[in-house]
């Protein structure tokens, strides 16, 4: 259901920015660590490793903001998908 309501779209503003920040202040978290999660990347270890230990540490990220982080600083490339040859007919 569509409103044309402004309160609402204040209020939807409202939460986008709360929700930025939010993130944002999880990305300080991770800053302290970056080097190290750099180091543990390189040297083979997966997102989930060090999403584990991270934990230990009590710093509570989700697997998702952990990704984003990665992608963001640039220490992660998205990947990519392959595109499936279609079926060509032979003649």
């Amino acid at each position: 259901m569509l409103t044309d309501d402004p309160q609402s779209a204040a209020a939807l503003c409202r939460i986008i920015d709360e929700e930025k920040a939010a993130l944002t202040s999880k990305f300080t978290l991770l800053e302290k660590y970056r080097e190290i999660i750099q180091a543990e990347l390189e040297a083979g270890a997966s997102q989930r490793f060090i999403l584990k230990c991270l934990r230990r540490l009590k710093v509570e990220i989700s697997a998702d903001t952990l990704s984003r982080y990665l992608r963001q600083v640039g220490l992660v490339k998205s990947r990519r998908r392959k595109r499936r040859q279609s079926a060509k007919p032979t003649v």
